[in-house]
């Protein structure tokens, strides 16, 4: 379906970004929504707390609903360029459904992560099971 994902911040430190989404929620009073997945150090993947074997063979899953939240997701995930990012992560601020909403909210961050920007894509909507 298509969507509209605020970015606050992109890189490839999921420690950086992390700290920039928890200072960023803090101060605009946004939740957090990890989906139960954190950084695998040795790994070096976003990756579930507690995998199953059974639900994406363990692996990172993507974000499904729309929502105004703060979480990382692969840059992949949400953007519609066909060149892999080679593990770059975006910290998603929200996900909407009509670019007006999302440009509102943009400029409510704004204020907090100057560089934030919209960037439309494709949100998978189904249902995991």
């Amino acid at each position: 379906m298509e969507a509209f994902f605020i970015v606050a911040d992109t890189g490839y430190n999921y420690l950086q970004l992390q700290k920039i989404m928890l200072r960023a929620a803090k101060r605009l009073q946004w939740p957090t929504d990890t989906l139960e997945r954190t950084w695998i150090p040795g790994r070096d993947s976003i990756l579930p707390v507690n995998p199953s074997p059974t639900f994406f063979g363990g692996g990172y899953y993507p974000r499904t609903s729309f929502e105004e939240c703060f979480s990382i997701e692969y840059w992949d995930s949400l953007s519609e360029d066909e060149k892999p990012a080679d593990n770059k992560m975006a910290i998603v601020a929200g996900v909407h459904t009509r670019r007006s909403a999302a440009d509102a909210a943009l400029h409510r961050i704004r204020m907090h992560c100057p560089k934030a920007f919209v960037e439309p894509g494709i949100l998978l909507t189904h249902v995991i099971h």
